[in-house]
């Protein structure tokens, strides 16, 4: 919910900057997502007047324009523009201006002319001429005649006003409102919060709504609230410049007086609202009722619904006119020529509403306060403020008598504690005093009697259900930082689970490898896998999610293509090599013992770069090095891990892959992603994965440890480098040189794995360390001789020949 400062001080007195109200709401509970100033997104556009205007000598669609920025500042425009004349004043973009998409302007010559700027249109602002009518939306906005030259765009356009956008948790509906914002600022702020007064509106008494239209309501569980009102001779225009802007400030669109005054309401008290062309409600009659299977209604939105029995509709006597609670239609929008008009404001069933709009896959501004239970009395508090505005803005004629339905008694139930309660729940001395009054400004009703309070809640806290939660209203207001910390007086001993643990230390290693963790969502949509050329059944026995967008429509059942998401954003925003993990779960539609979906928790880690060993291969043996390091840190020894060519999964590359095997069970892969699936991805770099059941590791982990005496003697270390089919395996070798090596071998590296020119066709040249250790001495050249004799005679018996 977006909301504006200048719109906020209508209710209340803010004497704090932009970013000071922003953190106290946030520490009140109301939390502020973001803070944004209206017109920042352009700058250095200026007012200007042409002067004079030339044709070009170089071209028969440009012209040379001599233009007055005031203050004796003359600057030359050269201009394509076909609307623009002498005398006119202009938006200018003048060197070093910035527009809203981004575009840096400079001085340029243009068929040999110098242009020193540019002249805009709306567009370049950001904006429509739906805020601006007297804007063309394709040519040079004229501006109006008596505008001040050299002023900025921001100045004249009304701009600069400052706005915080918040993020509302579903118990606060009230707070979808700026309203209810405003309460909360003046409680923050600890300022005087003034309500918008309730002035019925009269109306023209020789006139009657009944004389035009009756209500009849024949879904009472789902229409709670039901009143509306005519008004007639209206005059169907844009709305005045200010309540244009605030409507944009805040997201909506204006669209014309009579829409915009429904949009403003619901934004300024939380009532959504709608009004029907009179002329084209049949019958005289409103009908509140649940459709017929089959029924049909084309939405605003031009979408032909098709309606079950079980959706709410207001109709007339002979078809519907709106889903109740989400949008009308079109059979009965306001248009240009529209003269009568029939207002309406209601409340209706919380899950009535949530549920129609879920099957519709129509989620709207009205649906998103109705399905989080709008206070009743709102309704016809909200059609009177429409009213005003209509009288106000002088658009129509308000014919007297509201239509309504009769309405049922709501209230919420009272809530009996004591101080002791409160402070006790708590663990603060808050006083009495403060308690009654932070519940009174926040509009409950409290009486005292013998040290109890016994609160009623307003009708449009339907969150305020016990004593726990008017302490959180106590507490949010009396500041959570001053509540004193204490340790909970529970006897049971908390902890993490084994399994817990192991997945730490698995994030603990990624991280010290220089790896950084990534978070993606589990939803993926249903053709995801299958277009990656996944064939296997289980990735392809996915979950499906009610009443979900199709891009999302189902539970992940592999990490890959979110991980190449997040590849592609990072490499879109100009960071070309990199290191990600994720630990997390993937999601089968097999049944486990109980019925329901299995799952899996997988790690995946990723590497991403374009240097020259990323292109020869180094990035896998970089993974294979962080799944050893892994299985170490778990007690696992590496030497249970085997690795196989992979060749039945087309998304990878042909043979810089490999499945991973620990004790002979299939765990994962490790893998050089294909360049086509990287292409579909907008990835332009080598992109290698791993991808394993961590499951497995940490079924398999253990934290009993035998330690062994560091040797305080320096090892010795030789490189070897042999030639092998391209298509094969490394493993293959480094099993060769592990099963021929003598005990002082403590560790083998493989540290570069070369394919091209100076090595023979169809072959790699791999480069490996060799380090020896003795515990107890420093080893010689003649103690390991030997040994690395029948090593590199092993290896060439299997084919893989010596380099020089």
């Amino acid at each position: 919910m977006k909301v504006s400062i200048e719109w906020l001080r209508d209710f209340t007195d803010i004497n704090v900057n932009l970013s000071t109200l922003a953190d106290k709401l946030t520490r009140t509970g109301t939390k502020v997502e973001t803070i944004s100033v209206t017109g920042s997104n352009f700058s250095g556009i200026y007012v200007g007047q042409i002067e004079e205007i030339t044709p070009h000598t170089n071209s028969e669609h440009l012209r040379v324009c001599q233009v007055n920025m005031g203050n004796s500042t003359r600057l030359q425009i050269v201009t394509a523009a076909e609307n623009v004349f002498v005398g006119a004043k202009v938006p200018v973009a003048v060197d070093g201006a910035v527009l809203a998409d981004g575009t840096k302007i400079k001085n340029t010559e243009l068929r040999g002319v110098l242009s020193q700027g540019m002249f805009c249109s709306v567009a370049e602002t950001g904006y429509n001429s739906k805020v601006y009518p007297e804007a063309v939306p394709s040519a040079v906005w004229i501006l109006e005649p008596t505008t001040e030259l050299g002023i900025t765009m921001q100045n004249y356009m009304g701009l600069g006003d400052e706005i915080l956008d918040f993020e509302i948790t579903s118990n606060r509906p009230d707070c979808l409102s700026v309203e209810g914002l405003a309460r909360e600022t003046a409680i923050t702020l600890k300022k005087t919060f003034t309500p918008l007064p309730y002035n019925e509106v009269i109306g023209t008494l020789t006139d009657k709504s009944s004389n035009y239209l009756t209500v009849c309501n024949r879904a009472e569980t789902g229409c709670l609230r039901y009143c509306g009102r005519v008004v007639k001779n209206v005059k169907i225009a844009p709305s005045p410049a200010w309540m244009r802007r605030r409507l944009a400030a805040l997201g909506i669109t204006p669209i014309n007086n009579i829409v915009d005054i429904t949009n403003y309401v619901m934004l300024e008290i939380g009532q959504p609202m709608h009004a029907f062309d009179l002329r084209d409600i049949e019958g005289k009659e409103i009908n509140i009722r649940y459709a017929v299977n089959g029924e049909k209604l084309q939405t605003l939105d031009g979408v032909a619904r098709t309606l079950t029995d079980k959706m709410l509709l207001i109709c007339d006597a002979v078809k519907p006119l709106a889903l109740a609670g989400v949008m009308g239609g079109e059979n009965s929008e306001i248009k240009a020529d529209t003269t009568s008009i029939f207002f309406e404001a209601a409340n209706f069933d919380p899950d009535t509403v949530r549920h129609q709009a879920a099957a519709c896959h129509l989620r709207t501004e009205a649906s998103g306060r109705f399905d989080k239970a709008v206070d009743p009395d709102t309704a016809v508090r909200g059609l009177n403020r429409a009213l005003e505005l209509v009288e106000q803005l002088g658009i129509g004629e308000v014919v007297s008598e509201t239509l309504q339905i009769k309405p049922a008694p709501f209230s919420l139930p009272s809530t009996t504690f004591t101080l002791k309660d409160i402070n006790s729940y708590l663990g603060t001395t808050i006083t009495a005093d403060f308690v009654r009054d932070i519940l009174q400004q926040l509009g409950c009703q409290v009486t005292e009697e013998q040290e109890k309070f016994t609160v009623t809640p307003p009708n449009w806290r339907r969150d305020l259900l016990c004593m726990a939660d008017y302490a959180e209203e106590a507490a949010r207001f009396y500041g959570y930082d001053n509540i004193p910390s204490s340790m909970p007086k529970s006897q049971i001993a908390g902890g993490y689970t084994a399994k817990q643990l192991y997945e730490r230390q698995i994030k603990n290693v990624c991280v010290a490898l220089g790896f950084y963790e990534m978070m993606t969502l589990s939803f993926e949509s249903p053709n995801t896998f299958a277009k990656l050329g996944f064939t296997d059944q289980r990735r392809l026995q996915q979950v499906t999610i009610s009443n979900a967008p199709t891009e999302t429509s189902c539970l992940r059942t592999d990490m890959l293509p979110a991980c190449l998401r997040v590849i592609s954003s990072n490499v879109n925003q100009f960071n070309d090599s990199g290191k990600l993990f994720e630990l997390a779960n993937c999601y089968y539609n097999i049944p486990d013992a109980e019925g329901l979906p299995s799952y899996e928790s997988k790690l995946i880690a990723a590497i991403f770069s374009n240097d020259a060993q990323a292109k020869a291969g180094s990035m896998f043996y970089e993974l294979k090095n962080l799944l050893q390091e892994t299985a170490e840190t778990l007690g696992i020894k590496p030497e249970r891990f085997t690795y196989q060519p992979l060749a039945d999964l087309p998304m990878y590359h042909p043979y810089r892959s490999a499945y991973v095997h620990l004790d002979g069970n299939k765990i994962g892969t490790i893998a050089y992603v294909d360049k086509q699936v990287l292409k579909s991805f907008g990835i332009k770099c080598e992109v290698a994965v791993m991808e394993i059941k961590a499951g497995s590791l940490t079924e398999q982990a253990t934290f009993a440890r035998k330690q062994q005496p560091i040797s305080r003697f320096p090892g010795y270390s030789l490189d070897l480098a042999f030639e092998m089919d391209l298509s094969e395996p490394v493993g293959n070798l480094l099993d060769v040189i592990k099963q021929n090596a003598n005990s002082y071998l403590s560790k083998v590296d493989v540290f570069d794995v070369y394919s091209g020119e100076r090595v023979a066709r169809g072959k790699k040249s791999v480069a490996i360390n060799l380090l020896y250790r003795h515990p107890e001495r420093t080893l010689k050249e003649e103690d390991v001789k030997d040994n690395i004799a029948e090593i590199i005679k092993k290896a060439e018996e299997k084919s893989y020949t010596l380099r020089a």
